[in-house]
């Protein structure tokens, strides 16, 4: 049986807000999950489920953009913004790793402690970095196919 459409342009937009707003309310609650449940000691295996669906999210995102051509709403991309996005989860990484190994283990903050803290956030900015610029390249590939498409 087929579903008649009774949605005009205007509810359509309206609905597309809403579930936009739920993926973001579920993205940013299931990350906030995850952290909390890492900085209280809680094992990997235990909050594999929260990884799971927040890894398929992001996936999907991230790969459903790309493969449209898109970027983000209000940014363009480009390597010094890409330079500069990768500032955040390396500082969230730091903080995170300083928290867990200082705070809740109680260890006073030595010379190893400060060079995994460094090693460990230019590790996570690299890695961003470098996937964000990854991504650049495809999304610049792909916008450019499918404008040529349109031509």
């Amino acid at each position: 049986m087929k579903n008649k459409d009774n949605m005009d342009e205007m509810q359509r937009g309206i609905l597309l807000r809403i579930e936009e707003t739920a993926v973001n309310l579920v993205f940013w609650v299931l990350l906030a999950a995850i952290i909390i449940q890492l900085l209280m000691g809680q094992q990997i295996r235990y909050i594999l489920g929260e990884l799971c669906a927040f890894a398929l999210l992001s996936g999907y995102l991230a790969l459903s953009t790309l493969r449209n051509g898109l970027w983000a709403v209000g940014a363009a991309p480009d390597r010094k913004r890409n330079a500069l996005v990768s500032l955040v989860p390396a500082a969230v990484i730091g903080a995170f790793s300083f928290v867990k190994a200082f705070i809740l283990s109680g260890n006073g903050l030595s010379g190893t402690l400060l060079k995994q803290l460094v090693l460990t956030m230019a590790a996570t900015y690299v890695g961003c970095f470098l996937l964000l610029e990854i991504m650049r390249a495809i999304q610049k590939k792909r916008r450019q196919k499918l404008d040529d498409e349109e031509e």
